[in-house]
């Protein structure tokens, strides 16, 4: 009798063993893919608000870009107004520093040999229309990296704001 009463408190530690066994990985993975789930939803707001976040910084970029354009192109075309071509001829040191330098040539152009130095046949007008075309493209170059700091700033605190 004792082995039969053994043999059936084995059955019986055994059955609530497979039962509690079995319920506790139902549950567990019942937690499992609602953790996954909610995942999903916060990858998809997240994706959401980065998207949203990136289209109103590239369009304030692009509306920023097209009024630097617009008060520069005048400026551009009133240049021979305000540098006549008659005024002087460039040298031929000037232009090749400027060249230079708006390569970021890190070669530094040899000077030239005296004041009268032979001409470029480059006039006033040129040079003064490439140095407002150049900040324009600076002034552009400006926005572009505040809207890339915009963006960068809205990505981390749409992250940061899921706490995940």
């Amino acid at each position: 009798m004792a082995r039969k009463t053994l043999l059936a408190v084995c059955v019986v530690s055994a059955a609530v063993y497979v039962a509690g066994y079995q319920h506790g990985s139902s549950h567990i993975q019942s937690e499992w893919e609602q953790e996954k789930n909610r995942l999903a939803l916060a990858r998809q707001n997240v994706s959401g608000k980065q998207m949203q976040s990136t289209a109103q910084v590239v369009t304030k970029y692009v509306d920023r870009v097209r009024v630097i354009r617009e008060a520069t192109e005048p400026i551009i075309k009133q240049v021979t107004v305000y540098v006549p071509d008659t005024v002087c001829d460039i040298p031929a040191g000037f232009v090749s520093l400027h060249n230079a330098t708006a390569k970021s040539d890190v070669r530094v152009p040899q000077a030239a040999s005296s004041p009268d130095d032979a001409s470029t046949g480059t006039d006033l007008t040129a040079v003064a229309t490439v140095v407002a075309e150049n900040y324009t493209r600076c002034h552009e170059n400006t926005e572009k990296l505040r809207a890339l700091q915009r963006w960068v700033r809205r990505m981390q605190q749409t992250t940061e704001s899921t706490g995940d």
